[in-house]
C-alpha cells in the first residue's frame, strides 16, 4: 500500500513538473516573440500588468501618432531602438516623468505609469510625427 501511495506521489510530481516546465518554456516564447516584436517591426508594446500580461497596447511607431497616447496603467513594456518611451506617474501626462530609452524590454516596471508619451530619438519635441527625422 505504501509503495503504492508513493508511486501515485511520484508521478503527480513528474506530471506537476512537466507542465511547469513546458508553461515556462511557453512563457519564455511569448517574450521572444514579443521583443522580436517590438525591436523588429517598429512597435511599442505595452501590458497593463508584469511579464506581459493583461491589457495590451500595441502601436506602430512608424505610423502612429505620438500625440495619441491613451492613459492607460502600463507595468511591462518592449520598446525599439531609436524611440523613448517618457513616462507619468499620473493621467493626462501629470507628475515628475521617467524617460526609457530603446532599446528597452521591461518585465515589470518599478514606477508608477499611468500615461506616457512615445517619441523618435532621444528628446521630445510636440507637433513633430514620430516618422520624421
Amino acid at each position: 500500500m505504501a509503495l503504492m501511495v508513493c508511486a501515485v506521489s511520484s508521478l503527480a510530481a513528474s506530471v506537476g513538473g512537466g507542465f511547469y516546465f513546458m508553461q515556462k518554456q511557453k512563457d519564455e516564447e511569448r517574450m521572444k516573440n514579443i521583443k522580436d516584436m517590438a525591436y523588429n517591426q517598429l512597435k511599442f508594446i505595452g501590458f497593463s500588468e508584469c511579464n506581459f500580461k493583461g491589457t495590451e497596447l500595441n502601436k506602430r511607431l512608424d505610423i502612429d501618432n505620438n500625440e495619441d497616447t491613451p492613459n492607460l496603467i502600463i507595468k511591462s513594456f518592449a520598446i525599439p531602438e531609436g524611440y523613448s518611451f517618457r513616462t507619468f506617474p499620473q493621467s493626462d501626462k501629470k507628475g515628475n516623468s521617467f524617460t526609457y530609452k530603446g532599446p528597452a524590454f521591461v518585465r515589470c516596471a518599478d514606477k508608477t505609469i499611468k500615461s506616457f508619451i512615445i517619441y523618435k530619438g532621444s528628446s521630445y519635441n510636440p507637433g513633430d510625427s514620430m516618422g520624421s527625422p
